[in-house]
């Protein structure tokens, strides 16, 4: 990736191919993120909590440089990427792996526990399987899919029953709703293609039911009565609320430039890497200016999907744009944007997006930006 930023483009006329709507926030997020880490650098704190922010700072920045890198290259060859049929091969080899699990007695045992041998945490699967989920949906409503594409859904969605994640269904069905609504407003959505939709989710749910066994996992997770209103209202629910509230508690004292890259996990007395919330995640680590620029980025990008495509066609930008809200819903309530996974995803659909959304390049343009190229 550096060898390509470096050696194989014109980085000045490189630059020049970034929207200009987004320039000002991004300059203004990574400011407010060098100016967090070199507060920690500053503060009487100890080797190991600079080197973290440090770390977490290049790991930020490194997304950042994919996203980038991955965009010119969409841009300047004038395509687009398919990242749901790999997202979604990759959920198949998931349901696989837990499979394997399910019928190996000495690993359906660790199962019942929810840890899986060929992943460190539940969510890993959650994050990927909501996006394969809502884009092979949508694709379902604007395309003529073919029928792999049914089974590719009915998998996804029954895998993600399965997982019993509850963020998960929540950001699954308001981004669903949203999708139904903006077809609705052009006019592009049929009645025959919402009930074969229906039916898909419904013979996939039915054939999750045997396999949902386990206290933490499936439609089993909702019907015992521990899992009630009231429970988790005074559990799980509850220890959420009080892990955002020590978040927003803990803002108040650095509002401006935050704790710098991974300052929950130093700064917090209940726990956890992070705050279960990607808006008090970003406002801890970078503060209210970062927060400011990345909210501005995202507004942008949304804006720019909703005002320049049609939804229906073959090259909609729908099925991506709904795996990017799924993710944001997600963040709200799981604060997945901590993890890599999830983050390589959203910045391989902002950068598809993005190029999806500006004009292509013409020949003049793709010969100066290869000139670095030819002088190398």
């Amino acid at each position: 990736m550096i060898n390509h930023l470096l050696k194989h483009l014109n980085y000045k006329n490189s630059l020049c191919l970034v929207p200009k709507a987004v320039k000002v926030p991004l300059v203004m997020f990574f400011i407010s993120l060098c100016i967090g880490l070199f507060g920690v650098y500053l503060e009487p704190v100890d080797d190991g909590h600079f080197i973290a922010a440090l770390y977490r700072s290049l790991f930020i920045v490194m997304h950042f440089a994919y996203g980038f890198v991955l965009y010119l290259h969409l841009r300047i060859t004038n395509t687009a990427i398919d990242i749901t049929t790999p997202i979604a091969l990759a959920t198949c080899l998931a349901i696989l792996f837990s499979l394997v699990s399910y019928w190996t007695p000495s690993l359906n045992a660790a199962l019942a526990q929810g840890d899986f041998f060929f992943s460190a945490n539940r969510r890993y699967q959650g994050y990927l399987v909501l996006f394969s989920t809502i884009s092979l949906t949508i694709t379902l409503l604007t395309t003529n899919a073919k029928k792999h594409t049914y089974l590719l859904t009915a998998l996804s969605f029954g895998y993600m029953i399965w997982l019993g994640g509850r963020g998960t269904f929540v950001a699954y069905f308001v981004t669903l709703c949203l999708a139904l609504f903006l077809l609705l407003s052009k006019q592009e959505l049929s009645l025959r293609e919402v009930l074969r939709l229906i039916s898909v989710l419904v013979a996939s749910t039915i054939a999750s039911i045997p396999f949902s066994i386990f206290t933490w996992n499936g439609l089993v997770r909702f019907a015992k009565k521990s899992e009630s209103v009231e429970a988790m209202s005074s559990g799980a629910f509850q220890a959420r609320v009080s892990l955002w509230h020590e978040a927003i508690q803990n803002f108040t004292q650095k509002p401006l430039f935050g704790y710098g890259a991974e300052g929950h996990f130093f700064n917090t007395d209940i726990g956890y890497l992070q705050p279960h919330n990607l808006l008090l995640q970003w406002l801890i680590e970078f503060g209210l200016f970062a927060t400011i620029a990345l909210i501005a980025l995202l507004a942008i990008l949304s804006l720019q999907v909703l005002l320049t495509h049609t939804f229906k066609s073959e090259f909609s930008s729908l099925p991506l744009f709904c795996g990017f809200i799924a993710l944001l819903i997600q963040g709200t309530v799981d604060g997945n944007f901590y993890h890599g996974a999830p983050l390589m995803l959203f910045f391989s659909i902002c950068a598809s997006l993005t190029a999806m959304t500006t004009q292509p390049l013409s020949e003049h343009s793709k010969m100066a930006l290869a000139t670095a190229k030819i002088k190398s």
